[in-house]
């Protein structure tokens, strides 16, 4: 049987999931002797687990889930602060993300929603590790890659973990794709929502606005959050080949570049970086509504009876 293929048996789902738990197993053994090595494993890991959601069935679910990190803590039971942190996480994420592709659910959104669970969890194990070990794990990190801690580090830390999140999902789309046995296409609402992903942008793009005079953290997070979409509304155009939207896009691109360098010094250094999402603020708001006339061509006769 191939590796990129349903499991039907019993036999076929113990033998799957037993080699990935080995995996799994594996990393955090590695992790709990190279923290540093734990960067990559984060976005390496949900690859495995996420083939587990996507070709083995739901019921099953449970019982990898319990092997995979029962398995993983007892095996590093010296100082599971590391499987804590790695494992539990990614192994979450990528059955979710499996899942979410074995239903055939829009691909961007289903990233985009396991990158924010991947964060809930992220921050759950950071207290965990907190609470058993008195450790905090963000300022461990630093100090492993020799940066000093402070007001502006610790504002992109949440989305830092974002965007983990979103390249271990996107890591794990991507695999998931070439494979050989085709998955279903999306649904129809899905090729529906993906005419919304600029305003999507927009909506996170304002949200960036109203906490950068509140708090620069979550502004940074709302930030990468748009960016988000905005790639994803442009790479829908490139597939869709609308050569107009895309050359209005580059333009908006081109413009916002020079403004956000025109702007940089005029905002504190801690601030300044959160102009970055303004050529792709500009990008979300023509694309949507550039979106929106389309919408309104479609549906307007009188639009139609002027062609």
């Amino acid at each position: 049987m191939s590796l990129f293929s349903d499991r039907q048996t019993p036999t076929q789902h113990i033998a799957f999931m037993a080699m990935m738990c080995a995996i799994n197993i594996i990393m955090a053994v590695v992790a709990s002797f190279l923290p540093l090595a734990g960067l990559a494993i984060m976005i390496a890991l949900p690859l495995c687990n996420a083939f587990v959601g996507r070709f083995c069935k739901v019921k099953y679910y449970p019982i990898y889930l319990l092997a995979t990190i029962g398995l993983s803590i007892a095996c590093t039971a010296y100082d599971f602060s590391n499987t804590i942190f790695y494992v539990i996480p990614a192994t979450i994420n990528g059955l979710m993300f499996g899942f979410a592709m074995k239903k055939g659910y829009n691909r961007a959104i289903s990233i985009f929603l396991v990158s924010l669970i991947n964060i809930a969890f992220t921050y759950l194990s950071l207290f965990l590790i907190k609470v058993i070990y008195g450790i905090e794990m963000i300022d461990a990190l630093l100090h492993l890659i020799q940066i000093t801690p402070n007001e502006t580090i610790n504002a992109i830390v949440p989305s830092f973990i974002y965007v983990y999140g979103l390249a271990s999902s996107a890591l794990a789309s991507l695999f998931i794709s070439i494979q050989p046995i085709q998955i279903q296409n999306e649904s129809k609402a899905g090729e529906l929502l993906s005419k919304l992903y600029p305003t999507f942008g927009l909506f996170f793009f304002a949200l960036e606005l109203v906490f950068a005079f509140v708090l620069n953290s979550v502004s940074y997070l709302f930030m990468m959050m748009g960016i988000y979409w905005v790639i994803m509304a442009v790479t829908s155009n490139i597939c869709a080949k609308s050569y107009i939207i895309l050359i209005i896009e580059g333009v908006c691109l081109l413009v916002g570049s020079l403004v956000f360098s025109a702007c940089f010094r005029l905002v504190p250094e801690e601030q300044g970086l959160l102009l970055i999402g303004i050529p792709f603020s500009m990008i979300s708001l023509v694309s949507t509504i550039f979106t929106l006339f389309l919408l309104k061509k479609r549906t307007d006769p009188k639009i139609n009876a002027m062609e």
